[in-house]
């Protein structure tokens, strides 16, 4: 592999992974390079946020809307947020399932 052909490799990356923990390295390398970045693109990755955000609310209504739709077509829900009592199957509905009769003793 060529990275292990690379001198002390591993023991660079030791001390690299070290330095990160110990020295807040991460918090440098953050400061430093990754928020500068950050802030020259902000007003981008907001507005793309955003527009994935308004994606997906409008996809969620329209799942709802053709969800309830098709429970509607099959007789399963009446708008009312009660079940119907027999869903007949051959419409593609679940048929309910049979009441317990409790025996009395």
């Amino acid at each position: 592999m060529l990275i292990s052909s690379i001198p002390l490799y591993y023991l660079a990356k030791l001390l690299f992974v070290i330095w990160l923990m110990k020295k807040k390295g991460a918090t440098t390398l953050y400061i430093r390079f990754v928020m500068p970045v950050i802030k020259k693109h902000e007003e981008s990755i907001d507005n793309a946020l955003m527009q994935g955000y308004k994606k997906s609310e409008t996809t969620l209504v329209d799942l709802k809307r053709r969800s309830l739709a098709f429970l509607r077509e099959r007789g399963i829900y009446t708008g009312n947020g009660a079940l119907p009592v027999a869903v007949d199957p051959a419409k593609g509905g679940v048929e309910a399932p049979p009441s317990e009769s409790k025996a009395t003793v």
